[in-house]
């Protein structure tokens, strides 16, 4: 699977699902040849095959590696933004003015709050419940501290938020800061770009006669789902917040002489929400048989993938290699 994208966290409702195969049938002559154009080929035949078992699960992945940072809460998620930047401890006494900028990628007239980050934290590994790939956060969501350094509103082109004197010293000697929507129900979401890009956050310490600017080590989207309860007949798909569906065709009908000219995934998404104009869905082969709250262990690379749109009603993959894949390995369908 392509690496995590926080620059849309989006979840999809699969509510029917279908497999069509084509098969043309071999004879028991030899192929066509020149001589032989009056023989007769049998039919093209349809299979179409609902799921004989599905499932879903979601998992906190990490987003540290997108080039959108993402920030607000609706009914459903809640995505902070953490950032850390090496500040130096010098001169501190000569310094009048502290600002944060950050380049709005998406604008929304959102407030939000700013406070330091009591524990180290990693990129790579970080998400809502883990500090870093082998730690947990003591609070989910990161621990942070009660003292507001700041508050802005997202503005357009660049929201720049003035920094609190008072806690120049938490904030250098901190891990870094937290931007933290208000607890509200529904904010809706801005999207500030990230250290992946060329508009990196950055930190400015004014002084009487100069400026010095700190730009952003590491930052990362924090994403929860706030109210998501999965039932056993919901599926969904979804990035930021991962959600994985599982689904298996029995194709054991089809005729172990058939050759597949075409094999189709048929989607129907019942609801969407995302941050992006488009969105990719990979689907890979299972390597043994799924179990409920075990991870399960699929071939690394992609069998096929589709792109589709907030406004597409039907979504078709192309798995015409992967079933024919399972009609000839018929132990490895899993």
């Amino acid at each position: 699977m392509n690496r995590p994208s926080k620059n849309l966290t989006i979840k999809m409702q699969l509510i029917f699902i279908s497999l069509i195969t084509f098969a043309f049938f071999s004879c028991d002559r030899s192929p066509v040849g020149f001589d032989q154009l009056d023989r007769e080929l049998a039919e093209p035949v349809v299979y179409e095959f609902n799921p004989a078992a599905k499932a879903c699960y979601g998992k906190y992945i990490p987003n540290g590696s997108s080039q959108s940072l993402i920030l607000g809460r609706n009914q459903e998620y809640e995505s902070r933004v953490i950032l850390s930047f090496p500040l130096k401890d010098s001169a501190l006494e000569s310094i009048t003015e502290v600002r944060l900028v950050l380049y709005t990628k998406r604008h929304l007239n959102l407030i939000f709050n700013i406070h330091t980050i009591l524990e180290s934290w990693q990129e790579s590994g970080v998400t809502w419940i883990r500090n870093d790939s082998a730690g947990y956060w003591l609070t989910p969501g990161a621990n942070f501290s009660e003292n507001i350094i700041g508050s802005a509103q997202v503005t357009e082109d660049s929201t720049v938020v003035i920094l609190s004197l008072n806690y120049l010293a938490e904030l250098i000697h901190g891990h870094g800061i937290i931007l933290i929507p208000p607890n509200q129900s529904d904010t809706g979401f801005a999207l500030f770009y990230s250290d992946e890009t060329s508009k990196k956050p950055k930190i400015i310490f004014k002084y009487s006669a100069k400026e010095r600017s700190y730009i952003c080590a590491q930052d990362a989207s924090l994403i929860n789902p706030v109210d998501l309860h999965l039932t056993r007949y919901d599926l969904w798909l979804g990035a930021g917040y991962a959600y994985h569906t599982y689904l298996k065709f029995n194709i054991d009908t089809l005729p172990e002489i058939a050759t597949i000219t075409n094999a189709e995934l048929i989607l129907h998404p019942a609801q969407s929400f995302l941050l992006t104009d488009t969105v990719e869905i990979g689907v890979h082969r299972l390597l043994a048989p799924y179990q409920e709250l075990v991870t399960p262990k699929f071939y690394p690379s992609i069998s096929a993938k589709a792109r589709f749109t907030r406004t597409d009603t039907t979504i078709k993959i192309n798995l015409k290699n992967l079933v024919q894949f399972w009609s000839l390995n018929r132990d490895s369908n899993f």
